[in-house]
């Protein structure tokens, strides 16, 4: 570093070679001269408005009175580490050359003239070839005829503050005297331009506290950190630089430039485009991305081409920066405690300003204070985020509380569920496995986009199966996944088969309010994802309003289950029906679970082409009704398997309801059908018209063989029975009033109606033609009455349809396959379509006599098919119920492949499954284009 002034000496025992004096005789100033033109310069200097006007005057003063051909004026910068050229001047156009800096601006201590000068801080004359190394570029001073070269430091109060060095063409000689009024012209200088810098010094820290006092008001001013950062900005330019920009670090880890503002409002549109498309990336070495990783301020007095060049994306951002001229850059860290928000940038472009150490100083302070408001105003939009986002899913929570009071079924729940992104968190799957009786299985129910596959595949677990939800019904514990990718191996087989369905899983336990375990609940998304602690807070909620809906459905379950399982018994069909495909159901009035007076029976008489059919009405509801309906049921069918005609069977039945109590009123139709003649006989007791469907989809009431209700009328009256054509193809449909009847209307209008419905139900199997007219008919109130529906299709073939029933037996599928095979090959299908066929409807048959009938040969699996111009539809019925998975659990010993088979060749698959049986029904498209339906499922009547 350099000597203080108070250890400076001018001269005092030094040689004349170390005072660097030439030998030459040429004339040089006097003493007075040089103190003349230190005084003179010395007041020139004080005229001037500021520090830089005082640099341009200083040398044009004092270097043509001194007889120099070359000067340079250089200043020590503010850390005091090096020393800055701010002028250089030179008397004729032959010495402009050498009159530039040989190191550029700067100079450090002790190199070359001026900074030797600056560190010694005696004043040095010498010729220009006698210390080679203080002049680097001798040879361009030679050139030019310069011979002699002096340094003067320039000493303020305390310190020297720069040096001067002056170049002659001539050879120098001072005497001592002289030498010592080269140094007071130093002297006399310095103070000069000291007092102009601290004045200019006391002036920026004015102006920068006006700055700082100006971005408060901004700050206090702003309606949010984002209009604080825009304010900011403006409010920095000119002052702080030409050009503010801000960027802010994105919660992806970028940067993101908020605010750009330049004091040229004509520079804007590249301002503009700056700020939208030319943000800093942080890994760059763009000064921004630098400062925001290290959080230590940048600062350069200049920006070359090179730098640019490093700092932009492409030719356009280049051209932009070049366009608005920078020449020097600040850049500082905005920082709120250990948190980096940031980076303030601000840019000289245009006004020729350097940044120093000073400016970093202010800079910080500039951008603590701004951190500081920013940091508050992120923190009180996140609480007022959080604020807003417990109060949504407290909200959500209500409403899905709510929704769920009036959930009748599994079903329900979860249509709740995903009806409300806010509680499910967006599932594309919703779930819920519940415990059997013997809770030693899962029955499981889907909802959303399941594949339905999946839902054939998983909707019956044992509680050994290796699965995560069985697990949690079993521990009692959540599971959350993230990635079932990064599941044991152990679960190989789930991930191979659901991976694009169930990426991750968040899997809670249900309750009862004992503690006990009533299932899981599960939501599945497609992609990863991760939990947040308030999504596993939310899922807890969600788990325990679900257990709550999922008890109270258990418990009317229950209720209805022992309803049903009397009603069942009373009802159930036989398991026996090889001349027809028959499906009935029973729906009791309204939201009551309870048993009722309607019946329905269907058997085969004494051969395998001949079949009962009856459908029975009897007023009021209760063990009473039921006990009255047991009755006149079973006496039913004990009249029926005699020879006699459908009238004589119910003056029958009539004859004995006059001793039956509560038999009074009641209603029944019945018929017998002859698959092998494709007749229907039949006869009604008050009871509504039966109805037949053709083949082509016209539909007859059959009106004949009426009498009046039971208990009415002579019991020895005497009624014919109707006959009908009930042809291959056709479809008989049997029901009870209730499914017709509806306040204030006439019964034509519901027979009317039901006519209509009817028409629809040509081509549907006959499962979904029960589910079709309740459908259908259903008023906006419901059922007022409990309804009874039984629809019979003969077996037998038509040009486009195909009706076979078969024992639950393996030895009757290659006959089954055989008369299959014989329809097909009336439709001109290709061979692969036909094959495709003929293997999904045998996989099917399989799986139906196997895990359905339990290889029972007293059941009969159904099958019916219809073709239309466009698809191949076919139906798959059973009459039992499913105890396991069929292929869930059967992978590992190379089995359970039928239902992938079964979907894979499939255009859409459904499955329905009820208290009566089992239904596959699969489409198939004829022209074999168009992507598979997967929004096909399973459904339960």
């Amino acid at each position: 570093m350099p000597r203080s002034k108070s250890e400076r000496r001018v001269g005092e025992g030094a040689s004349p070679a170390a005072l660097g004096l030439a030998a030459s005789g040429a004339a040089q100033p006097s003493g007075s001269a040089y103190l003349n033109a230190g005084l003179r310069t010395a007041r020139a200097v004080a005229s001037a408005s500021g520090p830089a006007e005082a640099y341009k005057l200083l040398l044009p003063v004092l270097c043509p009175e001194l007889g120099g051909a070359v000067a340079r004026l250089w200043l020590s910068d503010s850390g005091g580490e090096q020393i800055v050229c701010v002028d250089w001047w030179w008397s004729e156009p032959r010495f402009r050359a050498a009159a530039e800096p040989p190191f550029g601006i700067t100079c450090t201590p002790g190199v070359g003239l001026a900074g030797t000068c600056w560190l010694e801080g005696e004043p040095m004359v010498l010729p220009i070839g006698e210390r080679p190394e203080l002049f680097p570029n001798q040879g361009l001073l030679a050139e030019s005829g310069i011979r002699t070269a002096s340094a003067v430091p320039l000493t303020g109060v305390a310190e020297v503050i720069g040096v001067l060095t002056l170049y002659f063409a001539t050879a120098a000689r001072p005497s001592r005297a002289e030498l010592a009024q080269l140094y007071l012209v130093g002297e006399a200088v310095g103070p000069v331009i000291e007092a102009k810098q601290q004045d200019a010094a006391a002036r920026e820290q004015l102006r920068r506290d006006q700055l700082l006092l100006s971005t408060t008001s901004a700050v206090a001013a702003a309606g949010s950190y984002q209009e604080t950062l825009r304010m900011l900005a403006a409010s920095s330019v000119p002052w702080m630089g030409d050009l503010c920009l801000i960027d802010l670090v994105t919660t992806d880890g970028g940067l993101e430039r908020v605010a750009a503002v330049h004091a040229d409002p004509s520079k804007a549109a590249l301002v503009d485009e700056l700020r939208r498309y030319y943000a800093p990336r942080i890994d760059s070495s763009h000064p921004a991305g630098k400062v925001t990783t290290t959080g230590i301020s940048a600062w350069s007095a200049e920006m070359p081409d090179s730098f640019l060049q490093d700092t932009t994306r492409n030719r356009r951002h280049f051209e932009i920066v070049k366009a608005l001229g920078f020449t020097s850059y600040l850049s500082v860290p905005l920082r709120a405690g250990d948190e980096l928000l940031g980076a303030i940038t601000l840019i000289s472009a245009g006004s020729g300003r350097v940044f120093g150490a000073d400016d970093v100083a202010t800079g910080e302070r500039l951008a603590a204070q701004v951190a500081g408001t920013i940091a508050r105003a992120r923190e009180l939009d996140r609480e007022q985020r959080r604020s807003a986002e417990s109060q949504a899913r407290d909200q959500a929570l209500l409403e899905l509380g709510v929704e769920l009071t009036g959930a009748q079924a599994v079903d329900d729940v979860l249509a709740a569920l995903l009806r409300s992104p806010a509680c499910s968190l967006g599932a594309d799957i919703a779930r819920i496995a519940l415990l059997d009786e013997s809770r030693t299985r899962l029955e499981l129910t889907f909802a959303g986009t399941a594949d339905p596959e999946l839902s054939s595949r998983y909707h019956v677990l044992g509680m050994d199966a290796p699965l995560p939800i069985v697990e949690v019904v079993r521990d009692r514990r959540a599971v959350l996944i993230g990635d079932t990718g990064q599941l044991p191996r152990r679960y190989q087989p789930l991930i191979a088969e659901t991976s694009e369905q169930l990426r991750a899983i968040a899997l809670e336990p249900l309750r009862a309010e004992d503690g006990s375990a009533l299932g899981a609940l599960g939501l599945s998304w497609r992609q990863p994802r991760e939990f947040t602690p308030d999504e596993v807070e939310l899922l807890l909620a969600v788990s325990a309003a679900t257990s709550r809906a999922i008890a109270r459905i258990l418990v009317a379950r229950r209720e209805h289950e022992v309803a049903a399982s009397l009603q069942e018994r009373l009802l159930a069909l036989a398991p026996a029906l090889p001349a027809a495909v028959v499906a009935a159901v029973y729906r009791p009035a309204g939201e009551a679970m309870r048993v009722g007076g309607d019946w329905y029976t269907a058997r085969m008489l004494d051969d395998s082409s001949r079949l009962a059919v009856s459908v029975g009405d009897v007023v009021g509801h209760g063990l009473d009704a039921v006990a009255t309906m047991s009755q006149l049921r079973s006496a039913l069918d004990l009249a029926a398997l005699g020879e006699r005609d459908p009238g004589d069977v119910l003056a029958l039945l009539d004859r004995y309801a006059q001793d039956v109590p509560g038999a009074s009123c009641a209603t029944a139709a019945f018929a017998r059908v002859d698959a092998a003649t494709g007749r229907v006989h039949y006869a009604c007791a008050g009871h509504p018209y039966p109805v037949v469907v053709a083949p082509d989809g016209a539909v007859t009431l059959l009106t004949d063989g009426r009498r009046a209700p039971l208990g009415i009328q002579p019991a020895d009256a005497a009624v014919t029975g109707g006959v009908a054509e009930l042809a291959a193809g056709s479809l008989l449909v049997l029901y009870s009033d209730g499914l017709i009847e509806r306040h204030g209307e006439s019964l034509q209008a519901g027979l009317e109606r039901l006519a209509d419905a009817a028409r629809g139900c040509r081509q549907l199997p006959v499962h979904r033609v029960c589910a079709h007219l309740l459908a259908r008919l259903i008023s906006a109130e419901g059922y007022s009455d409990d309804v009874v529906v039984v629809a019979l299709r003969p077996v037998g073939n038509t040009v486009d349809c195909h009706v076979d029933c078969l024992a639950a037996s393996e030895r009757e599928i290659p006959a089954a396959r055989h008369r299959l095979r014989a329809w097909l090959a009336g439709l001109g299908l290709s061979p692969e379509l036909s094959w495709d066929l003929l293997l999904a409807a045998g996989e099917a048959v399989n799986n139906a006599i196997e895990h359905a009938s339990h290889r029972d040969p007293r059941r009969y699996v159904a099958l019916e098919a219809f073709a239309d111009r466009d698809r191949i539809v076919l139906s798959v019925t059973d009459s039992g119920r499913w105890s396991k998975d069929s292929a869930a659990s059967r992978r590992g010993d190379g089995r359970g492949w039928g239902l992938a088979l079964i979907h894979g060749l499939s255009h859409s698959v459904d499955t329905t499954r009820g208290p009566l049986g089992t239904s596959v029904t699969m489409t198939f498209r004829r022209d074999r284009g168009g992507a598979p339906d997967r929004t096909g499922g399973v459904s339960r009547d």
